[in-house]
């Protein structure tokens, strides 16, 4: 799955080998290991026009990646426990994730955490 930055960078994730990656507006590609995932699934821009977030299928869970320059990003999992997050999106500041029982949940940008009750 792919997802273009603020910056132009195309960020993807790899799911079998557990990474977010980047291709910059010269070619360059890097990626990065997550630690904790087991199945990355889908990337989308974060509200704040500078972090991406990813969802994991196997882990439950979502992953805020924060870009740093040339360097490694830093990563951190979400607190909200999920099912099967696939889907992801960053709608009017908010992220929402869908999942795979048929529900979508909102999530907070700032730490990942569950908002209310997921939508059916």
């Amino acid at each position: 799955k792919f997802s273009d930055s603020a910056a132009s960078t195309v960020w993807f994730t790899e799911s079998a080998g557990n990474k977010v990656g980047r291709i910059t507006p010269d070619g360059t590609i890097k990626d990065f290991p997550v630690t904790g995932a087991m199945g990355l699934y889908d990337i989308t821009p974060g509200p704040d026009g500078k972090s991406m977030w990813a969802t994991d299928q196997a882990a439950n869970a979502v992953f805020k990646v924060v870009p740093n320059g040339t360097a490694a990003p830093t990563i951190t999992k979400g607190k909200a426990p999920l099912t099967g997050a696939r889907g992801i999106a960053s709608i009017n500041g908010q992220i929402w994730v869908a999942e795979s029982n048929g529900t979508v949940q909102p999530v907070t940008a700032t730490d990942g955490s569950a908002i209310g009750t997921p939508i059916t």
